[in-house]
């Protein structure tokens, strides 16, 4: 499911880097919110599933802590990135890092990645 949500937030920041008008981005910014709101509602779940009953609580906090620095610090980067260049070039940063992590994930050291980017 992460996953999933993970490729949907790529597709939703390309449309919106391209989109041509205003009802297309806010359809790409819809989907994206819906991405989030996912990852706050399954990232938790897959985060007590991967660790011992120990870790549980420290497995959950980890994860929400990241999804609340990554939603919080993308704001402020991608306002950088388009006052530095285009807006456009802040949507292309995101696929960009996003698609990397997505063909060879970092997190997962027992699945190497034969095509390391």
């Amino acid at each position: 499911m992460l996953v999933g949500l993970s490729a949907l937030v790529l597709v939703s920041d390309v449309i919106g880097g391209l989109a041509p008008g205003i009802g297309v981005m806010l359809a790409a910014r819809a989907v994206l919110g819906v991405c989030v709101g996912g990852f706050w509602v399954f990232g938790a779940g897959a985060a007590i599933t991967l660790v011992s009953e120990r870790a549980r609580g420290t497995a959950v906090a980890v994860v929400s802590s990241g999804i609340f620095l990554a939603t919080v610090a993308s704001l402020p980067a991608g306002s950088l990135i388009g006052t530095l260049t285009t807006w456009r070039a802040a949507f292309a940063a995101m696929p960009a890092a996003a698609g990397k992590e997505l063909l060879c994930p970092t997190t997962r050291k027992e699945l190497p990645c034969p095509t390391r980017l």
